[in-house]
Parts: structure tokens; C-alpha cells; sequence
């Protein structure tokens, strides 16, 4: 979900796709996406809502349904090994890994189905045109943006690499990019030409 999204627009991706997990960045971007509705009822299919900032604090919320980054992280470490082979076998060649959705600058966010084999095949094709290594990233842009989930999340798994999330308000002049890209050493970089518009 994107910062930007209205209540009616959160609705029509919730309806459009039927998700069971949803990630968000904070306590204060679920209240808005929520625009004081329950989450059964802006969401009847999610199972669980994950709150991704550091330091998110889930209890304030009142909601039993809702984890932290770090709630997940723990409750992944009991699941056994034989369920992610399990899970991992019954992957189908065309079968829908992921949608993701535009921003919706034209109207309604348009979805775009990407299979398990299209991702395999974009990773390896991308890494090896490019070159690609165990890179180190710094990101500016949405994780759900097609380029930040291709690039800064799935190719650094594919080869162990590093990404660094900027703040969600480093291209309006809160990251000292020196100071950054030094910090972490980073090794490449990813940006979408229109984020950088005033």
C-alpha cells in the first residue's frame, strides 16, 4: 500500500485481490488505510497485518490480529523446515507468486500478476546482464514498487545481498546522501526517474 492511498482505494485492492497478509509501514499508516473502519472490514480476507518500522509498537493498536516485523521474525523460526519444502513443491510453472498494483495516478490502480517462473526468469537474466554480485543497496522507493521488489528485494536474496531502506522522506532532503552511501559502502543504486519530480 502506498503512503498515498485513500480508504476507497485500500477497499478496491483488498476486494480486487484477497490477500491474507498485509504489510504496512506503521501503526499511524494503518489508521489511515483503515479511515476508522475494523480491519475485517476494510480487509475480510487478511489473516495478519505486519507493521515493518522498527520500534513498532502492535499493542497500541488493540488489534489481536496485528504483528511487528520482528513478531513475524519469531514465529517464522517454528516453522518447520518440511512445511517450506512442503509449500515449496506445490509451486506451479504460471502460477501467481505476487500482484503488485500501480499507485494509481490515472485512475484506479491497475494489478499485475507476476508468476513464480517470470520472477526465476527476470532474476537470472538480470543477473547476468548486469553482472550482478552481493551487492549493497540504499532504496528510496516503495517496496511495493515493481523495481524495488525485483531489484532491492528479490535479486539481493537471489545473491545475498544488503538493502537499506531510506527514510520515507529521503528525497525531500532528510538523507545526507554522502554521508549514507559511505556509511553503508554501497555498491549500487536504484531509483525511479519520477520520484526525483518537484
Amino acid at each position: 500500500m502506498y503512503l498515498s492511498n485513500s480508504g476507497e482505494t485500500s477497499s478496491y485492492l483488498s476486494n480486487f485481490t484477497p490477500f491474507e497478509l498485509l504489510f504496512v509501514e506503521d501503526a499511524p499508516m494503518l489508521q489511515m488505510i483503515l479511515a476508522g473502519r475494523t480491519p475485517k472490514e476494510a480487509f475480510p480476507t487478511v489473516k495478519k497485518i505486519v507493521l515493518m518500522a522498527p520500534g513498532s509498537d502492535a499493542s497500541s493498536l488493540g488489534l489481536d490480529n496485528v504483528l511487528t516485523w520482528a513478531d513475524l521474525r519469531k514465529a517464522a523460526e517454528s516453522v518447520p523446515e518440511s512445511q517450506l519444502d512442503e509449500i515449496e513443491s506445490s509451486q506451479c510453472v504460471n502460477e501467481a507468486c505476487v500482484v503488485l498494483f500501480t499507485s494509481g495516478t490515472t485512475g484506479m490502480p491497475k494489478g499485475a500478476m507476476l508468476s513464480h517462473d517470470n520472477l526465476a526468469y527476470a532474476i537470472a537474466l538480470i543477473g547476468d546482464s548486469w553482472l550482478w554480485g552481493r551487492e549493497t543497496i540504499v532504496t528510496c522507493l516503495p517496496l511495493n514498487h515493481i523495481a524495488a521488489f525485483l531489484l532491492d528485494v528479490l535479486m539481493q536474496l537471489h545473491h545475498g545481498g544488503t538493502t537499506y531502506c531510506a527514510d520515507k522522506n529521503a528525497l525531500k532532503g532528510t538523507l545526507v546522501w554522502n554521508q549514507e552511501m559511505s556509511r553503508v559502502r554501497t555498491t549500487l543504486w536504484t531509483l525511479c526517474i519520477h520520484r526525483w519530480r518537484l
